[in-house]
């Protein structure tokens, strides 16, 4: 089994093809990145994917499950750009509100709080609101808000993307080590 299938994944938007007739599996294990210039159908691709947005025609699976499952909301961990951002929450209560969601046990979600605020440089910001992050910072937390719960699939949008260097490197090796 795939962590990722797309089978024929296709999307228009009035006569502008999006995506067409799209094919991809991608194993366990593996880190991919989809690459290409601004309007090629990346972020409509990872939508799909994700159950955002109804495709026209094809199926997508997230660890067997086809998306827009509760299955499949369940086994990935997702960091979309440009999503909304809860501003008036501190990193470690946007985490402890996604372990909630989740049905986390309060005693895993503190730990894994930890660990990931650790491992992301955010320990010190972890009570600062997240209104007041750096684009970099508000990045970092939500990456750690996709991996909170131990999903069996990452999908990212543009996860360096205002991150400095320095933090580049940490969330790569973070990213490695998943």
């Amino acid at each position: 089994m795939d962590a990722l299938r797309i089978e024929g994944l296709t999307k228009k938007y009035g006569d502008k093809i999006a995506v067409e007739n799209l094919n991809l599996s991608i194993p366990y294990g593996s880190i991919y990145g989809i690459v290409g210039p601004n309007g090629a159908g990346k972020t409509t691709t990872l939508t799909m994917v994700c159950g955002i947005t109804k495709p026209d025609a094809g199926t997508a699976w997230i660890a067997g499950h086809e998306t827009g499952t509760l299955e499949s909301k369940k086994a990935m961990g997702l960091l979309m750009d440009g999503a909304p951002v809860f501003e008036k929450l501190s990193g470690a209560e946007y985490l402890q509100y996604l372990g909630a969601l989740r049905s986390m046990a309060e005693e895993e979600v503190q730990e894994r709080s930890r660990e990931l605020l650790s491992a992301l440089g955010l320990a010190d910001a972890a009570t600062k609101y997240i209104g007041d992050y750096s684009a970099g910072m508000t990045k970092k937390i939500l990456l750690a808000g996709a991996i909170l719960h131990d999903p069996e699939v990452l999908i990212l949008d543009e996860p360096l993307e205002a991150v400095d260097p320095v933090s580049s490197r940490m969330v790569q090796q973070l990213l490695r080590s998943y």
